[in-house]
């Protein structure tokens, strides 16, 4: 469990209309560089308020399963990235990859994994793919609205001062036949 967060912990707060996925701006051809000056080595790391504990009982209290992802029986890490500004609080937030499956120019991670699939099931009915993709987005949407609702963290320092990090972590979704 503890490489669950053995990516940089941080936590952040700000409204779900900010979450875009990654597969949404492959689509929108949003793609828009930080407006942010990341610092690559504070003397400080950010962190969150009860460590890696507290923040995996976060995400485990305020898990939505997606209706979606129960009823195609859909799990999987997906993993997050974000910058933590100066202030503690999460922007530019993005689901970046799922079980290992990362957007490319062409195509977002929903697209791929269903992609995969059907290497696996190349037979799977058109209305079964569609299904599927589609619960493999609402777990990226999940993911991205539970980093956004994480409580502030303390932000890194840079000589004394808070400085913006970028920052990614697991979210891992786990299916149950309790969760429908």
């Amino acid at each position: 469990m503890k490489a669950f967060f053995s990516l940089c912990l941080c936590a952040m707060m700000a409204s779900n209309a900010f979450a875009q996925t990654t597969n949404d701006k492959q689509k929108n051809g949003n793609v828009a560089e930080s407006s942010y000056v990341i610092c690559n080595n504070p003397d400080t790391p950010a962190h969150f308020e009860g460590g890696e504990r507290a923040a995996h009982n976060f995400i485990k209290a305020n898990m939505k399963y997606p209706y979606q992802a129960q009823r195609e029986a859909v799990e999987g890490k997906v993993i997050v990235s974000y910058i933590l500004n100066e202030d503690g609080l999460a922007d530019e937030v993005e689901a970046i990859e799922y079980n290992g499956i990362k957007a490319t120019k062409d195509k977002g991670i929903a697209k791929l994994a269903l992609e995969k699939l059907l290497k696996e099931y190349p037979k799977l009915k058109p209305k079964a793919q569609k299904r599927y993709e589609e619960a493999v987005q609402s777990l990226l949407v999940e993911a991205v609205r539970l980093v956004f609702n994480m409580p502030k963290a303390t932000p890194a320092m840079k000589d004394g001062k808070p400085v913006c990090v970028k920052c990614t972590i697991p979210v891992e979704f786990e299916y149950k036949e309790k969760h429908i």
